[in-house]
Parts: C-alpha cells; sequence; structure tokens
C-alpha cells in the first residue's frame, strides 16, 4: 500500500475502485485519446493500466470529453486516495477530508486540525 494512500483512507469514501470504469467501446476511445500525440505532454505519464493510480483520468475524459485546457493542471476533482495533494475536492474525499488554504501568494494542503500535509 502507498504512504499516501495510507494516510488518505481515512477521507476516502469506503469503494472497491477509485477509478471509473468504461464500458468496452469508450475504454478503446479513452487508449486512443491517451495516444494523441497532442495529449502526450499533458497525459503521457498516466498508465491505464494500473489502478493505483493516483488521478482518474478516465473520469475526467468522460466528464471532460477529452477537452484539455490549454493551461493550468487537472482539478482535484479526480484525485485518487494514492495522490499526495488528496483534498476535499475529490469526488472520492469525505467532507472532512484535508482542504487547501490560501496564505498569501501560498497554498497549503491543511487537515481539520490545520496541520500542513503539502505546500505550494
Amino acid at each position: 500500500m502507498s504512504e499516501y494512500l495510507k494516510r488518505n483512507l481515512q477521507w476516502a469514501k469506503p469503494q472497491d475502485s477509485y477509478h471509473t470504469q468504461l464500458d468496452q467501446e469508450n475504454e478503446q476511445r479513452f487508449r486512443n485519446w491517451l495516444r494523441l500525440p497532442q495529449n502526450q505532454q499533458r497525459v503521457g505519464y498516466f498508465n491505464p493500466d494500473n489502478m493505483q493510480e493516483d488521478y482518474d483520468m478516465r473520469g475526467w475524459w468522460l466528464a471532460n470529453k477529452g477537452v484539455i485546457a490549454p493551461q493550468g493542471h487537472f482539478p482535484d476533482t479526480f484525485k485518487t486516495p494514492y495522490h499526495q495533494t488528496f483534498s476535499n475536492e475529490s469526488q472520492y474525499a469525505t467532507p472532512d477530508a484535508p482542504k487547501w488554504v490560501q496564505q498569501g501568494k501560498q497554498w497549503f494542503l491543511v487537515d481539520k486540525t490545520n496541520n500542513v500535509l503539502f505546500s505550494e
């Protein structure tokens, strides 16, 4: 079990998988989308065969019809408990999961007792 999953399970909704299951046709479309040259730089790190990925890329793909914004990163909505910055913004999180707090220009991920788990 990954160290992040161990920490984050206390804030994760219990379920068998933290990854969207696609039917066979959509799975093939998703995998074809991953291989498109314009997507390789943004999602090339994602391994569709690893069910312990830290991001539910299939869920994001389905919700956004595969359209990637030119800047920025993927939203917390599809982060899984395997992610270092799993937050209450994830669809897989309970309401008491860590939240993002901004102080000045810096962002911190804090738990309900204000312990800093991550800073950017």
